[in-house]
């Protein structure tokens, strides 16, 4: 219940562990309901940790076979640390749909590498923009972000592209 508006959503977010971007996208959830009650703040969690999973299964299209995808799918939608983090009233949902959303560049972009055309500008610069919201949803997607910038360098085959991967991971960590 922040009363105090965006503003008292981000000084108390700068008294937590976790960055702030995930406040500032509930806060306008739980005013939108009226409540925020744990059924409100729980349910977007679910709605991106679901949201995850499609884009998880879609975004490895071009890249694995269907058997594939799904086995992949069933490994991370099926045990319970999923399960738990769909749920919780924190920025592992959103972390997760982050995630999905980041392999599913990384595989595009890998597979423009893999047929030596040159890296897509809007498609970098949709990596660049989810790595850093990623960043600042939780600490460990900057881990993730590093990941798969260091996936595309080392995949990358033109000095062109490498420089567009370095310059795109130190944007992140320099923002």
């Amino acid at each position: 219940n922040h009363d105090g508006g965006f503003a008292e959503v981000l000084r108390r977010a700068l008294t937590d562990t976790h960055p702030p971007a995930y406040y500032y996208l509930i806060y306008p959830w739980t005013q939108a309901f009226g409540d925020t009650s744990e059924t409100t703040t729980r349910l977007l969690s679910a709605i991106f940790a679901v949201a995850a999973l499609p884009v998880f299964f879609f975004g490895m299209r071009g890249s694995f076979s269907l058997p594939a995808r799904a086995f992949a799918l069933a490994l991370a939608a099926g045990p319970k640390a999923f399960y738990d983090n769909a749920q919780i009233a924190r920025s592992y949902g959103l972390c997760l749909l982050i995630a999905a959303v980041l392999l599913a560049l990384a595989l595009a972009l890998h597979r423009r590498i893999a047929r030596n055309e040159p890296l897509s500008p809007g498609m970098m610069a949709g990596l660049w923009a989810v790595s850093a919201f990623g960043a600042f949803t939780h600490f460990y997607m900057l881990l993730v972000a590093g990941g798969v910038h260091l996936f595309l360098l080392l995949g990358a085959r033109t000095w062109r592209d490498r420089i567009i991967v370095v310059v795109s991971g130190l944007g992140i960590v320099g923002l």
